[in-house]
């Protein structure tokens, strides 16, 4: 596994040379394609950890599959990680490539989970109280959990915000027994 501390020094040269080139939105879906084709595709990944395949034949492999079809700055960032003998986490690298173009653009990424779909009205309500809140564009993600019963669970970064009625019913009955 590609260590955070590794994946992050890896993330923060590419996405220096993405702003300095204007290519930071190509570059992101670059790598969210390759973050993409390494998870999906468990025998291309296997391939690339396995340790009794060649370091030649990987970025043979590797240079096959992508040249031409990506920026050649991240596939030499690819092609480095297997020369130095880390494990191509492009997941990872992804995460903090896009977690530092957020920062550029002061922009706070907001994961929502509601036990129904959010209306119009409420995102856009929601997103002005989160804006106010944290002083910061916010981008706004959705997601439907039933089993919340009701409310919301708010990620703003590393807070979570839990106003669902899972939550609430659960700390009813912690309440209820320790009586």
């Amino acid at each position: 596994m590609l260590a955070r501390r590794i994946a992050s020094r890896y993330a923060q040269a590419l996405f220096t040379l993405a702003q300095q080139q204007g290519t930071v939105e190509e570059w992101e879906g670059e790598l969210a394609m390759l973050a993409s084709v390494i998870t999906d595709t468990p025998d291309f990944s296997a391939l690339l950890t396995h340790p009794e395949v060649t370091l030649a034949r990987k970025q043979d492999v590797v240079t096959k599959a992508f040249a031409g079809k990506m920026a050649p700055a991240v596939l030499a960032v690819l092609l480095l990680l297997l020369r130095r003998g880390h494990d191509p986490a492009m997941g990872l690298l992804h995460e903090i490539f896009v977690d530092l173009w957020h920062e550029a653009q002061q922009v706070t990424p907001v994961t929502v989970v509601a036990a129904l779909p959010l209306d119009d009205g409420q995102v856009t309500a929601l997103t002005a109280a989160l804006t106010k809140r944290t002083g910061r564009a916010i981008t706004l993600t959705q997601q439907v959990d039933p089993a919340l019963l009701s409310g919301l669970v708010v990620t703003i970064g590393d807070r979570i915000i839990d106003a669902s009625g899972r939550t609430a019913l659960n700390e009813l009955r912690t309440s209820l027994v320790q009586r």
